[in-house]
């Protein structure tokens, strides 16, 4: 019998990242093989819900787990360690989980309390200038939803899509809570590509769909852009998978050189030894940067926090300087997830290249998504170009991370 945290310990007194290091540890075991062959991860997602994980950045009084950014970075940072598919989806998970962020004023009390008694687990269907998708009006307050919207990551493998629309006749931005197997909805399962096998990101077409009312959620005010709490959390949930890969691949390596006989990575002879100079020195260095990133990492979502507490409006005059300093951090941790997995083979040799231990799934994983909210070169562009311009030029931040949200 699975236990269920979520129903044994008050919310309050559980330990939600030491919840996630256990789960994560167990779905390590299995990872390099089901990545291998492109399994989805259907067992432990299932675990995920069944701890009440998927119910963390709910508050208690609707029937979630009442934790905040700080500890959820964290959970994402333990499974993008073990695997960073999983690390992914649950970055989107709670980046798409919106309720509280639209509706600033009274939570969306509504679709929190079903979010929770249900254990809802989010996936994104975001890119709201797709052409040629349509959100028709019904009378009743409703919409159909009509068109195809592509790699679209979490619907797959959720129980919701958080859809963003246009509706026809109005300039404004919709949010709607669409079940991923509401009639008329249809996965391509078109995913191809370097990494994150495992996601399932897929084009998904919408054969009008039927939207309740109840299904929309509610904003105090017509939207016109994408909320900048939004793009803040996107950039630094996707950070935090980034940097779980990176200790990922440091506790691979330390475990392959604590416990395999294996070549000499220089000289060729047997065994390796970890006191190998090189290896000491370019391990240390990596796991000094990520122990910084998770230091730095603490301090955003804290402030991420404590702003939304002070001021939930979109009009928050703390967003500007987080967001730039989100993003910069976004870029930092991409090029370390990407030089950590890029390093790996040269501490452990070719032994270590076999299939069976899968290594390079880590720097496939980072590699492709890091192009997500723009790639690290056009990142280290807008950030120069931010230090050197001044405050002037903060919004180009802003407008290359929503500019990824809406393209891949």
């Amino acid at each position: 019998m699975t236990l269920d945290i979520a129903q044994t310990h008050p919310a309050h007194d559980t330990d939600w990242v030491a919840v996630a290091a256990s789960l994560a540890a167990e779905a390590k075991k299995t990872a390099p093989g089901r990545e291998r062959n492109s399994e989805l991860p259907t067992e432990e997602l299932a675990k995920v819900r069944e701890t009440g994980l998927v119910n963390l950045l709910i508050p208690t009084e609707f029937g979630g787990g009442g934790g905040n950014w700080q500890q959820t970075v964290r959970v994402i940072v333990e499974f993008g360690k073990a695997d960073p598919n999983i690390g992914t989806l649950l970055a989107y998970h709670y980046h798409n989980y919106q309720p509280p962020w639209l509706d600033y004023v009274n939570g969306a009390e509504v679709i929190q309390r079903r979010s929770a008694e249900n254990r809802w687990l989010w996936g994104h269907v975001s890119h709201p200038l797709v052409k040629n998708f349509h959100a028709i009006p019904q009378p009743d307050g409703g919409y159909i939803l009509r068109g195809t919207k592509p790699m679209n990551t979490g619907p797959a493998t959720g129980d919701v899509m958080n859809v963003t629309a246009e509706p026809e006749g109005r300039e404004e931005l919709i949010y709607l809570v669409v079940p991923t197997d509401r009639d008329g909805v249809v996965f391509h399962n078109d995913w191809d590509h370097l990494g994150l096998r495992r996601t399932n990101t897929s084009a998904i077409t919408f054969n009008d769909v039927a939207v309740a009312a109840d299904e929309v959620i509610p904003t105090p005010e017509p939207l016109t852009t994408i909320s900048r709490w939004y793009i803040i959390n996107g950039a630094f949930a996707f950070a935090a998978s980034y940097l779980g890969a990176a200790l990922g691949v440091l506790e691979e390596v330390r475990d392959y050189l604590g416990t395999k006989t294996i070549a000499h990575p220089i000289r060729a002879t047997s065994p390796a030894l970890i006191e190998v100079p090189f290896i000491q020195a370019e391990v240390g260095r990596l796991w000094s940067k990520a122990q910084a990133a998770l230091a730095y990492l603490d301090q955003i979502t804290r402030e991420y926090d404590e702003a939304f507490a002070r001021d939930p409006s979109p009009d928050n005059v703390d967003l500007d300087w987080l967001n730039a300093r989100t993003e910069i951090f976004r870029v930092y941790a991409a090029r370390l997830g990407i030089d950590a997995g890029a390093k790996l083979y040269d501490f452990l040799g070719s032994s270590a290249t076999a299939n069976k231990y899968n290594f390079d799934r880590y720097w496939r994983d980072v590699r492709i998504h890091s192009l997500h909210g723009g790639a690290p070169l056009y990142g280290d562009k807008a950030i120069g170009d931010y230090y050197v311009n001044g405050q002037s030029r903060r919004p180009n931040l802003s407008a290359l991370f929503a500019g990824g949200q809406k393209t891949t």
